[in-house]
């Protein structure tokens, strides 16, 4: 297995192609239960590889057992020339419930370890209730750098009006992406900054696989908490030298409560409740345009 490992750590990505995101996912089968990241277009971050390592496990796991939860450490950053080999453990193979273990290992060191729960579906429930915005057609895109995206064409629309209400606005047409100033973020109580609401999605189209959808949340969910960590944005703060700070996932957990589509707009409620030295702990919720609450995730941030 360590030669497997070690031998398939040494690819150099691919350049000259705009990622996408079933580019960034692209994932080759090595050995059983072992699988190759693929590189192209775009050089390997933790964005990709909690993608790659979410959907590895998922290749284990039958259709009737949808992801439910993910919980994932990167003890090292990783290496953008080097390409990742996941290795999945079945810890458990129930009828309502699988279990899997990932290890995200990059020539020789480990770089991300994921614990992974499946759920059969369930019917009913109860969920917090969405905040009322205006919808995506009526704000403008936020412009910022790329990079903080992942480089994907994610769009990304900041909305005011932190008032609960049942859904997240009045139904609309499909969005499109549009350049120009963001909007203002919504106070949350308090004296302290308001707390970033924002639509967003996935601008290219997916597939009816609900294991793309979920990998693609995880992608937006990681890159828009980086991206809006230190709250109001980058715009509206003096950045020192010029250059805008960096924020890099220390950790991450995800659950997905109900099916939904990462290439559909999402409402996205940010909170920071804690930040203390380097590192900023984050909280986010996601919800479709029927005000029905899909997933939830937190995150470790170190900003630099």
């Amino acid at each position: 297995m360590d030669r497997v490992v070690r031998r398939g750590a040494a690819r150099p990505p691919a350049r000259g192609t705009a990622p996408t995101f079933p580019g960034v996912a692209e994932l080759e089968a090595v050995d059983r239960d072992v699988f190759r990241g693929g590189t192209r277009g775009v050089p390997v971050h933790l964005g990709q590889i909690a993608v790659q390592g979410q959907l590895a496990a998922g290749r284990t796991v039958g259709s009737g057992h949808p992801l439910h939860s993910v919980q994932a450490q990167f003890p090292r950053p990783p290496r953008e020339e080097h390409s990742v080999v996941y290795l999945v453990d079945r810890v458990r193979d129930g009828a309502t419930s699988v279990t899997r273990r990932v290890t995200g290992v990059q020539a020789g060191e480990v770089v991300c370890a994921m614990h992974l729960s499946y759920q059969r579906s369930w019917r009913g429930g109860h969920q917090l209730r969405a905040p009322r915005v205006p919808p995506p057609e009526a704000l403008e895109r936020w412009r910022t750098d790329p990079r903080e995206l992942g480089d994907l064409l994610v769009d990304l629309r900041l909305a005011a009006g932190p008032a609960p209400a049942a859904g997240p606005g009045s139904a609309a047409g499909p969005g499109t992406a549009a350049g120009g100033p963001a909007g203002r973020g919504a106070r949350s109580g308090g004296k302290g900054p308001g707390r970033p609401i924002a639509w967003v999605r996935l601008v290219e189209g997916l597939p009816d696989d609900q294991r793309l959808h979920a990998g693609a949340l995880t992608y937006i969910a990681g890159h828009a908490a980086a991206a809006l960590a230190n709250w109001p944005p980058p715009a509206a703060r003096a950045p020192v030298g010029g250059e805008p700070s960096r924020a890099a996932a220390l950790d991450h957990a995800a659950w997905f409560h109900r099916p939904f589509r990462a290439d559909e707009w999402l409402l996205l409620v940010q909170d920071s409740p804690s930040g203390a030295g380097p590192r900023t702990f984050t909280r986010a919720t996601f919800f479709d345009r029927d005000g029905l609450l899909v997933a939830s995730t937190a995150q470790e941030l170190a900003l630099g």
